[in-house]
């Protein structure tokens, strides 16, 4: 009976801790590591603990259509119940292996804070694509992500003249 008290507690234990830290990279295409994985969960954390804003990472290697990048990334994000706040606000980042490809995807607050940096942010991503370093594109999303809510923030706090 002991034995069975302490796997359903060990069950208990495991699962409660699943759901207080979901899963934010989804590497379906195998292109990480596990220790990457983690390296990534943890910016990730840090980023919506700093900017309340969810980010998302999504990989595939399965054909789904040549110019659906942008569809498939929403689709992901909706269904999964992903974003903070009132609007859902959160970004995605995905990268289709198949297609060589990768986009980004705001949602809620994030589509204006991130309008004008969406074309930079990728191209600068573009070069660790190139290079096969998906987790520095990763960290360097996450490093444009920032960028644009902190310039946000303080344009929201400067004063302007009348």
């Amino acid at each position: 009976m002991r034995k069975f008290v302490a796997v359903v507690l060990l069950f208990l234990t495991v699962f409660s801790s699943a759901l207080a830290e979901p899963w934010r990279v989804f590497d379906n295409a195998g292109i990480f590591s596990e220790s990457e994985i983690e390296e990534l969960e943890n910016e990730i954390s840090a980023f919506q603990r700093d900017t309340n804003i969810d980010f998302v990472v999504l990989t595939t290697d399965d054909y789904l259509g040549s110019g659906n990048q942008q569809v498939i990334a929403n689709a992901f994000f909706d269904s999964g119940n992903f974003g903070f706040g009132r609007l859902a606000s959160g970004l995605i980042y995905y990268i289709d292996m198949n297609q060589c490809w990768h986009c980004v995807s705001t949602l809620g607050e994030m589509k204006t804070v991130f309008e004008d940096y969406v074309s930079p942010s990728l191209d600068a991503c573009a070069d660790f694509m190139v290079s096969k370093d998906y987790k520095g594109s990763v960290l360097e999303m996450i490093d444009w992500a920032k960028k644009a809510v902190e310039e946000a923030d303080s344009n929201a706090q400067t004063p302007t003249k009348p």
